[in-house]
Parts: C-alpha cells; structure tokens; sequence
C-alpha cells in the first residue's frame, strides 16, 4: 500500500510569524540571505534553514513580499497626490480670504445682486468641503431655506441663521450620540 502525501499544507501561525519577520528584512537582501537571517532568528524555535528554505518556496513568499511593497507604494504614492492637492487647495483658499480681507483689492468690485453673491459663498463652501475631506474632517452641510437674496439679509437675520444653524448641528450630533461627533 503506497502513502499519500498531501501537498496542500495550510500556513501555520509559525509559518506566518516567519514571513513577517522575513517581509520586514531590507528588501535589497537576496531572497536566500533573507532566508538565513530568518533562519538564524528562529534558531531557537527548532527550525532549520532547509525549513526556511522550503517554507519560503511552498508559500511563495519573495512573491507576497514584492506585492506587499506595492501595496505600501501604491499608498504612499495616493497620500503624496493627497496632499499636493490639499496643499493646492489650501493656498487657493488663503489667496481667497486675504483678498477679502483686503479692503484696497475690494474696493472697485460691488457685488449688487444675491445670485452672485450665493454663488461666491456656494463656492468658498466646496473650497472649505474639500478640504475638510482630504483632512478626513467629518463636514456637515445645513441648508437653511430663504425666500430672499443673502444680499438683502439684515445682520439680525444672519446672526438668526447662523444660530439656527449651529443649534440644528448640535441637535443632530446630540442624536447621534457621542460616536457621531
């Protein structure tokens, strides 16, 4: 009667312990020096660098340790766009707002109707939505409904909405619970 041998063996807690430790090595080594600095590590553990050697080939690792620097890569490289694009986003903003601080830039520009004046603000709100998003910032948007222009609100009525639009936003993080906020 002949033996089976199965060669479908499941990676062990052991064998994961030892990819870890050969995934964090420089990745400059060879993938056999990197097998006997593991080796030597688990000395003690009673495994071998035939053990090593074998495992290293059964679960493919100089394959996953490659795929896991792309994956690393790939997230560096994302973070690195992402704050290229805060930082752009960023400046713009600024130039925005001292140019409305600015009182001698201003001083020829009149707004006169609601409809631009709503677009100005429509627009400085994505600026700041976006960046509240790439700073991973959680943005809440309130709509408060007018049937007049915001260039025809008296201070009264905008002190009364921006209340009423701070107390709606306390209101729903109350609702939420502690987690939401």
């Amino acid at each position: 009667m002949s033996k089976i041998i199965d060669l479908n063996i499941e990676e062990t807690a052991q064998h994961k312990r030892a990819f870890s430790l050969y995934s964090s090595l420089n990745p400059e080594l060879s993938a056999s020096e990197r097998e006997f600095a593991v080796a030597e590590r688990l000395s003690d553990k009673d495994v071998s660098a035939d053990d090593i050697k074998t495992w290293s080939s059964m679960f493919h690792w100089e394959e996953r340790a490659a795929q896991d620097a792309q994956v690393v890569q790939k997230g560096l490289d994302a973070r690195s766009r992402k704050e290229k694009l805060r930082e752009k986003v960023e400046g713009l903003a600024d130039k925005i707002f001292k140019a409305l601080d600015d009182k001698d830039a201003l001083k020829n520009v009149t707004i006169d109707d609601g409809k631009t004046l709503s677009q100005l603000a429509g627009a400085l709100d994505k600026l700041v939505h976006t960046i509240c998003v790439l700073d991973g910032t959680a943005v809440d948007t309130l709509v408060i409904r007018n049937t007049k222009p915001i260039s025809d609100w008296t201070d009264e009525e905008l002190a009364a909405a921006q209340a009423e639009g701070r107390a709606r936003v306390t209101a729903r993080a109350a609702d939420e619970g502690p987690e939401a906020a």
